[in-house]
């Protein structure tokens, strides 16, 4: 599960990173910096809600 959440902020920076070279390249840099900050907002409250759910049910696994 670690290396899954690791992979997807390495993905994610690498991402907005390509897709700050592009922007800048044809100069729609601000809309695709909104476009990346809310990106990265929603990426983070899905991981917050996704990871006590993993480790609820991890616990749930190790009781039974």
């Amino acid at each position: 599960m670690a290396v899954t959440i690791v992979l997807l902020i390495i993905l994610s920076r690498v991402g907005s990173q390509v897709s700050r070279l592009l922007a800048t390249s044809v100069g729609l840099q601000s809309l695709v910096q909104i476009g990346i900050t809310s990106f990265t907002i929603v990426l983070i409250a899905i991981l917050g809600l996704l990871v006590p759910v993993y480790w609820m049910w991890q616990r749930k696994k190790n009781l039974q």
